[in-house]
């Protein structure tokens, strides 16, 4: 498959191709004009107010003596409030901070609410997992965060919302910076001393990329950790057509109002006499980890705390999971699953798939009963250890009579 590939400035070229093959897959361009409104024009915000506040309206309804009911409109602005709290104090840590945000972006807040006559906690989600259509998936370029205790901002170059909460961070760099850079800047970002730390309070997926050499990680990952994503699910077919498909003009018109310098070169480079353009390897990475149902799902599943760090999953320990699921779905006629292995070599992060696969067999047979077998006391304690520093509540069998015990 030949054509051209895109320009190496970073805004007109890399970051242009970035916001292009976002919006050709599902994520709307928002004008930096809009998000300063939607932020009331303070640069110490990060949430999309009215954006989430809409969905949470849209996403909740309450149920009283077998009546449902809307959700107040305080009640919702009193959910935005708890987020935008969490980013506002970091006086235990940005991975503090990050963890409590986390987990009410994945289970929601409780609030008060009177209805009919009776006040009592109702739970309010934020954003509606299990279908990605109801949520609104916004998309803006160099959104300017005040630093802390400073006058000036930080900048960086893409940030996702998903029903106006950033849940993505992108650095982009042209094709001569190396992404280290990017990386190290990215990490610079998170500092408290004087950087732009509430912005990663929910953020969960990290990108710092040139076109050729992309790399991911989560808040709070060291600069050896950031890893490489390699696609499984999209062939190279599909990724060219997402990379190549038209984009609506409405959807279009957004990105030239901040980008209408670059437009005519842009428009030769996507003339479609000349095949498109190739995919990149950021084009690969971006559709593979921010497509917005893997997104939702690499967010929900496969990013978690391990005793106080927070981390994402490597391609190989999401695509394990992704296929033990398909295996598990399978039933031949007599109700029988065939059997399966997962391989991994020394110190690839077996125990985290093991808690990412639990996770997923237990969301989609929430009745499930899993049973981890080892063959040393040692690997016994360190996987029931490792369950533990994620939340999880394991208990460890001494005898067979026990296992029995614990099944009934």
């Amino acid at each position: 498959m030949t054509g051209p590939r895109f320009a190496t400035s970073e805004m007109g070229g890399v970051q242009l191709a970035a916001v292009m093959t976002l919006a050709r897959n599902g994520w709307r361009y928002m004008p930096r004009a809009e998000v300063d409104a939607e932020r009331r024009g303070r640069l110490d915000g990060i949430v999309l107010e009215d954006v989430l506040a809409e969905r949470i309206l849209a996403l909740n309804t309450v149920r009283q003596r077998g009546r449902s009911h809307h959700v107040t409109e305080s009640a919702a602005r009193e959910a935005v409030d708890r987020l935008k709290g969490l980013a506002a104090n970091l006086s235990e840590g940005l991975l503090t901070a990050n963890g409590k945000a986390s987990d009410m972006l994945r289970l929601g807040t409780s609030v008060d609410m009177t209805i009919e006559g009776e006040t009592k906690g109702r739970q309010l989600r934020f954003i509606d997992w299990d279908n990605p259509a109801n949520n609104r998936f916004h998309m803006t370029c160099e959104f300017a965060v005040r630093r802390e205790r400073r006058d000036d901002t930080r900048r960086p170059d893409i940030v996702l919302f998903v029903n106006g909460v950033p849940l993505v961070v992108i650095e982009v760099k042209k094709s001569a910076v190396a992404t280290a850079e990017g990386v190290s800047q990215m990490i610079r970002n998170q500092n408290p001393d004087g950087e732009i730390p509430r912005l990663f309070v929910p953020a969960q997926l990290l990108i710092a990329a040139n076109d050729s050499a992309p790399r991911y990680a989560t808040t709070g990952t060291p600069a050896p950790f950031w890893a490489h994503w390699r696609e499984e699910g999209f062939g190279e077919g599909e990724l060219h057509m997402r990379v190549n498909r038209g984009l609506d003009p409405e959807e279009a018109a957004r990105i030239w109002t901040d980008f209408s310098p670059f437009r005519r070169a842009h428009d030769k480079l996507m003339d479609a006499g000349s095949g498109g353009r190739l995919p990149t390897e950021l084009d690969r990475t971006l559709i593979g980890l921010c497509t917005p149902e893997r997104l939702l799902k690499i967010v929900r599943g496969f990013t978690l705390f391990d005793n106080g760090v927070k981390k994402v999953a490597r391609y190989q320990q999401f695509f394990g999971v992704e296929r033990t699921l398909e295996r598990v779905a399978q039933v031949d006629k007599a109700g029988k699953r065939a059997g399966g292995v997962i391989w991994h070599t020394q110190g690839s992060g077996k125990s985290l798939t093991m808690v990412m696969l639990a996770g997923a067999i237990e969301r989609a047979y929430p009745r499930a009963r899993l049973i981890l077998v080892t063959d040393r006391v040692d690997l016994d304690d360190q996987l029931t250890g490792t369950f533990r520093d994620t939340g999880k509540s394991p208990e460890q069998a001494a005898t067979g009579k026990e296992l029995i015990r614990l099944l009934r």
